[in-house]
């Protein structure tokens, strides 16, 4: 749901190109949809743009592919139900059966009645209860010991069905052995504690007694200036790898909770961190319990692990869709993970049963495959003992934090074997699961013409052949330079810069052909800074039009623009979260990484919305005022500069103007900024900041 927060609350213009990503608000969660299924979206939609035509639009993007609007073949309106007195979408004999209001829509009592009232205030609406079968006036209608709310949203199993296995305690960690207790942290009673900062990291080491997957919950409060409902984004990691960057919800003061399933542990000690990446100076989070449980939920296949965890665990952390038969090498090999730090990539060959300068048709290559993957299937003991020796890490990662849970892209290029099956077994969340796919390099025949584009870099293995086992000497000329070899072998060329390339190929008995070859290279530039939520035009020199650019979904990227032949390109760039992340520049949507470089999305908090200032008096109508300001993620050689505007409002060195660089910040990119006010300044406006990159080039701030 669009929030007021965004922008003037007017909504997306149309005419802005990629509409879907904007605002952070746009996006929901990742959402896994079963075949066969039917779910339910509710917009609610309020024209308030003075009477302009208004439109809406929902897209989404399906595993492995690119985001799109929803196609209307897949939407059907809600199923209106017979006699509903109240027309909330819940039948009245349903509401009569467990003694809700048939006259009572929400509109007397939003937060009991209507279908998105929650009767037993489970977390569920009515409406949601209806659809699952549920009692609405009981949290666990099955009585398993796991709420409604936990079977639907964590466990994907039947609320209304005793089916599950509950969770188990393992263990509780107490908040107050945290690193820096004392410090960064301060002991609030009991066990819990609180941040000295609003802003900062917690570290505690726990334990499992096995070998597994598990659940952390951290549960706390927020304290300070508080709304009715607060919304702390986190960054969860385990072991010094960020895992998860998710979002406690406190409401009404009531407490918050987060809950992290684990990758892959193995028996022994681990670290948890939890970052508060809160930018409100008003409100400092407490953490009162940490508990580590076994994964409960329903196993419905009997292999020991849990649906709802396996789930979890591929869609997080999987390869995207792949080729079977290539003509260069490496192959790109791309996926998703919770983090690329948790993937081991380890290919094996079947040396020694080919001759790899012999080409081979694709027809003799299916009838091996099959065996090639029974005898993969054998060496995944002796992988895993590979891999937790470090050996066959992939190379080349691109990796990008998401604002999501998990899916950090990450791609490997995986070197190949003149016609020869290379398997390779990609292994996600600590060696916990594991993909195996199969890729053949093979020949493009030039005597068949046409053209090919390839990555620079690329090996493209060529043959000039008229039939199988044809020894028959054939003749390739590329870039001046004549290669003559048997028509049933092949010759490898390798393209290290970028241009147009044309091979001729000939064959005695009198056929001939030409193949064009065109070569891609893309230069990013490195460091790129960008605003929080703001847009500005980017030009890429080293970047035709022709391609594309891609990241982990924290980057707005409009589609390129040329600036002339041969001068490189320019777009349209937004910072959704704040962070450092990666942009890369790729032969098209889905085609191979040809650049990559790390974008710096600058988030900044000034005294407007932290809404905390200290004020202290120092003389006759004359205040001090400390206001926490902070800036996070600048690029090297950025800088801030604070301008004071309001008349008699000073610095204490009496300026008016500062300039700030990241040597002035905290770790957590903070600084106590200090003005001198008069009485009558108190509480208004007085200042406003920039932020400018190494080049001058305003990446945040006033329009001033």
């Amino acid at each position: 749901m669009l929030s007021p927060e965004n922008g003037n609350a007017t909504g997306i213009d149309i005419r802005w190109g990629n509409i879907w990503n904007v605002f952070s608000s746009q996006l929901s969660d990742f959402i896994w949809l079963e075949e066969g299924e039917r779910y339910y979206i509710d917009v609610l939609q309020t024209q308030r743009n003075r009477g302009l035509t208004s439109h809406l639009s929902l897209a989404w993007a399906r595993p492995g592919g690119q985001q799109e609007a929803i196609p209307t073949e897949y939407l059907r309106p809600y199923v209106f139900e017979n006699e509903d007195t109240d027309d909330d979408y819940l039948p009245d004999s349903w509401e009569l059966q467990y003694g809700l209001d048939i006259h009572d829509n929400g509109r007397s009592d939003a937060e009991r009645q209507g279908e998105y009232g929650d009767f037993d205030a489970d977390g569920l609406t009515n409406r949601e209860e209806y659809l699952y079968g549920c009692d609405p006036t009981n949290s666990d209608t099955d009585g398993d010991g796991l709420s409604d709310l936990a079977e639907v949203r964590t466990y994907g199993s039947d609320p209304a069905v005793s089916d599950v296995s509950s969770e188990t305690l393992v263990a509780n960690i107490s908040p107050a052995s945290v690193s820096g207790l004392g410090t960064k942290w301060i002991a609030t009673g009991g066990n819990g504690v609180v941040g000295a900062s609003f802003r900062g990291e917690a570290v505690w080491d726990f334990s499992v007694p096995s070998d597994g997957f598990w659940v952390l919950q951290v549960e706390g409060f927020l304290r300070g200036d508080l709304r009715a409902d607060e919304i702390l984004p986190v960054q969860i990691g385990i072991d010094g790898t960020e895992v998860l960057r998710g979002e406690m919800t406190f409401r009404k003061g009531d407490s918050g909770a987060i809950r992290i399933l684990t990758p892959y542990l193995f028996a022994g000690s681990h670290q948890l961190s939890l970052f508060a990446d809160n930018y409100t100076a008003r409100r400092t989070l407490e953490v009162t319990s940490i508990k580590v449980v076994t994964p409960g939920g329903l196993d419905a296949d009997g292999d020991g692990i849990v649906d709802w965890v396996r789930q979890s665990l591929e869609e997080r952390s999987h390869l995207f869709s792949h080729v079977t038969f290539t003509h260069t090498s490496p192959a790109f090999v791309e996926g998703v993970a919770s983090s690329p730090n948790l993937v081991d990539l380890t290919y094996i060959t079947r040396s020694g049963e080919t001759n790899r300068s012999m080409r081979y048709n694709s027809q003799q290559w299916d009838n091996m495959l099959p065996g090639f993957y029974t005898r993969l299937d054998s060496f995944q003991t002796r992988l895993q003992d590979q891999m937790r020796a470090g050996h066959g890490r992939m190379e080349g990662i691109f990796a990008s934090s998401s604002a999501g849970p998990g899916h950090s892209k990450w791609f490997a290029q995986l070197p190949l074997q003149r016609n020869e099956a290379i398997g390779y077994v990609a292994q996600f969340e600590n060696l916990g699961i594991a993909e195996n796919r199969v890729i053949v390099w093979t020949p493009y025949n030039v005597l068949d013409g046409g053209s090919l584009t390839i990555p620079v870099g690329s090996d493209l293995l060529l043959g000039a052949w008229i039939q199988d086992w044809d020894w028959t000497t054939v003749s390739l000329s590329i870039n001046g330079e004549v290669h003559s070899f048997p028509a049933a072998e092949t010759h490898v060329e390798h393209f290290a810069q970028a241009g147009t390339y044309v091979i001729s190929g000939s064959h005695p008995q009198g056929q001939s052909n030409t193949l064009t070859v065109y070569v891609q290279d893309a230069q990013l530039q490195p460091d790129l800074g960008l605003g929080e939520e703001r847009y500005r035009m980017v030009q890429f020199p080293g970047v035709e039009a022709e391609l594309a650019l891609d990241s982990g979904g924290e980057i707005r990227i409009d589609e390129l623009m040329s600036l002339g032949t041969g001068s490189g390109s320019e777009a349209g760039l937004g910072g959704l979260f704040p962070g450092v992340h990666r942009t890369a520049a790729r032969m098209s949507d889905a085609a191979p990484i040809l650049d990559q470089e790390l974008v710096h999305v600058v988030g900044v908090s000034d005294g407007l919305r932290n809404a905390f200032d200290h004020a202290v008096p120092v003389g006759d109508d004359l205040f001090q005022v400390i206001s926490p300001f902070l800036v996070t993620h600048l690029p090297p050689g950025a800088y801030v500069e604070i301008t004071i505007f309001a008349g008699g409002v000073m610095f204490p060195d009496g300026t008016t103007f500062k300039t700030l660089t990241a040597s002035d910040f905290d770790e957590n990119g903070l600084i106590y900024l200090e003005f001198l006010v008069p009485a009558g300044r108190l509480g208004a406006p007085c200042h406003y900041s920039k932020v400018f990159d190494a080049d001058g080039v305003k990446i945040w701030g006033s329009t001033n």
